[in-house]
């Protein structure tokens, strides 16, 4: 690759996106923005063609040719990691991720770029629009909000702003400075594990007010996670990791808020077997990111006495208010615990 100065970095995984990728590419190579730009795409060990095609159509993009590098992970390390692997490689001024079953607008990374510049920002953002099967609707941000605004709408999902990393561009150094990256294997909050404190970090984000990256929302688009006792123990591991931010702890109540909506606002089957499995769910992850949190022998059997323990018999809660009172003062006693005592 030419030794010129690398203005953007555009980062994109590439796992099981055969039937999308090309459109993804060609959205990419396309861009408006025609030097100073590199494109890393880590293939995490994609067992498709995706490889391939882009391979393929870089031909009928010439210009772009020693723009391009294809790193290949030795085996599969899930989206969190392969996100660090590009990021490590790239040697842009800013860098911004992409899915790689999505597409961009072609003038997309210039004027990001160019904004960045104007405004001399950390973070870039930008609206996107989101595709469904049966059509599309615009997602507008707000990403000049006050920081103590923006962080609590962003941690509780309130609306006006979303966690995303594709319609983010972010000065490499504050990245690579302070490391944001999600735990290994998350499969769910990964981008909110990296926007969150990363907003906490910075005074310097600045805003484009167009839309600009189409994110696919279709069922069986593979970027798109399914909502699982897997997925939903990562997102609480995730937002564990964030209570415990040094820069979050302003925000704690807004984590907690999120941790009660990732585990008790359901609504739960009428089927009594289903309801049954997933209290049993909930169960489980309270006493795996909870019990870790209380250091104090004495309140461990404060709440054995309790019930904290139970096991038997989880259905006949299931339409009781008791119940949830039950998991939430559970909740927000080990919550509170685990910042009171050394």
């Amino acid at each position: 690759m030419n030794e010129e100065h690398i203005k953007v970095s555009v980062l994109i995984p590439v796992y099981g996106v055969e039937k999308y990728i090309e459109k993804c590419v060609k959205s990419l190579f396309e861009q408006t923005i025609q030097e100073g730009i590199e494109f890393i795409f880590v293939d995490d060990a994609t067992p498709d063609n995706s490889i391939s095609i882009i391979e393929r159509t870089l031909l009928d993009y010439p210009q772009r040719i020693n723009q391009v590098r294809i790193i290949h992970n030795k085996k599969n390390l899930g989206l969190a990691d392969t996100r660090v692997v590009a990021l490590k490689a790239a040697r842009g001024e800013y860098v911004i991720h992409c899915d790689s079953d999505d597409w961009v607008d072609v003038t997309m990374y210039e004027k990001l770029y160019q904004e960045a510049l104007l405004s001399n920002a950390d973070i870039v953002g930008c609206n996107s629009i989101h595709v469904f099967k049966k059509g599309e609707t615009v997602n507008k941000e707000n990403f000049l909000l006050p920081k103590n605004i923006l962080l609590s709408k962003l941690i509780k999902r309130k609306g006006v702003i979303d966690g995303y990393l594709w319609n983010r561009l972010i000065r490499r150094d504050f990245y690579i400075r302070h490391m944001f990256k999600a735990r290994s294997r998350t499969t769910l909050f990964e981008d909110m594990a990296v926007t969150v404190p990363m907003h906490a970090l910075s005074d310097k984000v600045a805003y484009v007010n167009e839309s600009l990256y189409y994110y696919r929302r279709t069922d069986d688009s593979t970027m798109s996670a399914e909502l699982s006792e897997g997925n939903i123990r990562s997102a609480v591991g995730v937002l564990m990791d964030l209570f415990n931010t040094p820069s979050l702890q302003n925000w704690q109540s807004e984590i907690q808020y999120r941790m009660r909506s990732m585990l008790f606002n359901r609504l739960y089957p009428v089927n009594k077997e289903k309801a049954v499995a997933w209290m049993n769910v909930e169960y489980k992850l309270i006493k795996e990111f909870g019990v870790p949190l209380l250091l104090n022998d004495k309140i461990r059997i404060n709440l054995i006495e309790r019930g904290y323990f139970r096991t038997h018999n989880l259905y006949q809660w299931t339409s009781s208010l008791f119940r949830f009172q039950y998991w939430k003062y559970l909740f927000e006693r080990v919550m509170k615990k685990s910042r009171n005592i050394k």
